[in-house]
């Protein structure tokens, strides 16, 4: 296992994962056309829509829901690589 801190280890499918987003982090929208489910999405009309949720950096705000309301994320956010 990679550690991760002193109480947190990453195992191995996501030690596995971890490197198959540093290699699609580049162009995870050309990654995507290589995805088994792209017939599908596109049968959706959700190209734009895709497009929009793999393009970084679009916001600094993450809501999550909790106790029934949507409310930021709290607490430094660092990206994965």
């Amino acid at each position: 296992m990679t550690e991760l801190g002193e109480d947190f280890k990453l195992g191995d499918a996501c030690l596995a994962l971890k490197y198959l987003y540093q290699q699609a982090r580049q162009d995870p929208y050309k990654f995507l056309n290589h995805a088994s489910h792209k017939e599908r999405l596109a049968s959706l009309n959700l190209k734009k829509d895709i497009k929009y949720c793999l393009t970084p950096d679009q916001t600094r705000v993450i809501p999550v829901l909790k106790n029934g309301e949507l409310v930021r994320v709290s607490g430094p956010l660092e990206p994965v690589y």
